[in-house]
């Protein structure tokens, strides 16, 4: 494993004067980064959390309900839950996007609509997103929606390239479901009573699922680089406005540690490569591969014989 993503021997404290937190469902909030939230509240932190979908449960939340009315009022369920948990947590308030749970890489456009309004209202230096290395394909395209919003900007360019609201934005990539390669840990031993209530009021949740164990567990799991006095802390990735500006998501998610091909979000316009070809097999072969070695995953290839003998296509 490359150096770099090595975790740290030490813990370090979180400040911010304004922070949001962009959660996919409600739970994320409190799974992801509920430690970081209820230290940033303590120390008189403005933090709101935005809620991108309605977590009505796509194909895992509505499992066993009997129709739309049923997932409805399911949603309306975790929303109720979510106000109380983000009272526990001392948030200064929740938004909710509503946009359909288990389909957020469909509504990319609507998220960063959204995403953008909450900065610009907000103004906060601190950002919080889940990781691209996530298991759930909402917690990947919420930090999709992120990057399709930052990526045109350029910091220090001058001439206001960077909106006033978005520079010297820093942004954490917080871990839910799937253990990154964080460079920052938060010791978050003091906060576990805090957090087990929060989570507790996501009852519908643990009805399912015993996800504060996992939750707890992860945190258990992250200090083991750390001396014995630690007993729970949060990973996190330090990621700055010119990772987005300056990488697609792909070569992120390679930078973090991941396999693109697994974790790329497909976005973005559909390019087609026009290559031509005439008795150069060899050739041919090799301007193939390297264009199935890009990135971009939304392309085509029109491959033109130009009168020669029909050329073998690899499969």
């Amino acid at each position: 494993m490359n150096e770099t993503l090595q975790p740290p021997g030490w813990t370090e404290r979180v400040r911010a004067a304004s922070a949001l937190i962009l959660a996919p469902h409600y739970d994320d909030e409190v799974l992801g980064c509920g430690g970081l939230i209820a230290q940033l509240t303590a120390a008189g932190a403005v933090v709101r959390v935005l809620f991108l979908t309605d977590s009505g449960g796509g194909a895992e939340g509505a499992a066993g309900a009997g129709g739309s009315a049923d997932r409805e009022a399911y949603g309306r369920r975790r929303r109720e839950e979510a106000a109380q948990a983000c009272e526990i947590l001392g948030l200064t308030g929740c938004d909710h996007l509503g946009l359909p749970d288990g389909a957020l890489d469909q509504h990319l456009d609507e998220a960063v609509r959204g995403i953008r309004r909450a900065i610009f209202t907000q103004r906060p230096d601190l950002i919080l997103v889940p990781s691209p290395l996530e298991v759930t394909r909402d917690h990947r395209a919420a930090f999709a929606a992120l990057h399709r919003l930052l990526a045109p900007l350029r910091e220090g360019g001058g001439s206001g390239d960077t909106p006033e609201p978005l520079r010297g934005l820093r942004i954490l990539l917080y871990e839910v479901n799937h253990p990154g390669h964080p460079d920052l840990l938060v010791d978050v031993s003091a906060e576990r009573e805090r957090l087990e209530r929060a989570m507790a009021a996501y009852a519908s949740q643990e009805e399912r699922h015993p996800y504060w164990n996992a939750g707890l567990g992860l945190r258990r799991f992250r200090t083991l680089s750390l001396a014995p006095g630690v007993e729970l802390a949060e990973g996190y990735r330090r990621l700055r406005l010119e990772d987005f500006t300056t990488r697609s998501p792909a070569q992120l998610v390679r930078h973090l540690g991941g396999h693109p091909e697994v974790h790329e979000v497909r976005e973005g316009p559909k390019i087609s490569v026009i290559v031509r070809t005439r008795d150069r097999q060899g050739l041919l072969d090799e301007a193939l591969a390297s264009l199935a070695a890009g990135d971009y995953r939304r392309a085509e290839v029109v491959l033109v014989n130009d009168g020669g003998t029909r050329p073998v296509v690899p499969a």
